[in-house]
């Protein structure tokens, strides 16, 4: 298929996908999110700027391996 196209992109498997992130993965999220642990970043740009967004974050946090 199409990149960034999966095979289960249609409303109904959508829906199923959007139950299972709301009660299973937000809830860490939050939990994480609560104690300032989760780091925000944009996924949209190119590989090599989100690698470097998240070593910018690491570093910034002082979690980066040198």
């Amino acid at each position: 298929g199409k990149p960034g196209h999966r095979a289960d992109d249609d409303p109904a498997k959508f829906a199923t996908r959007w139950e299972q992130f709301s009660t299973r993965t937000k809830p860490v999220i939050d939990y994480y999110q609560a104690k300032g642990r989760v780091i925000m970043l944009d996924g949209s740009p190119s590989i090599q700027e989100v690698h470097a967004s998240v070593l910018k974050a690491l570093q910034e946090r002082g979690s980066a391996e040198k």
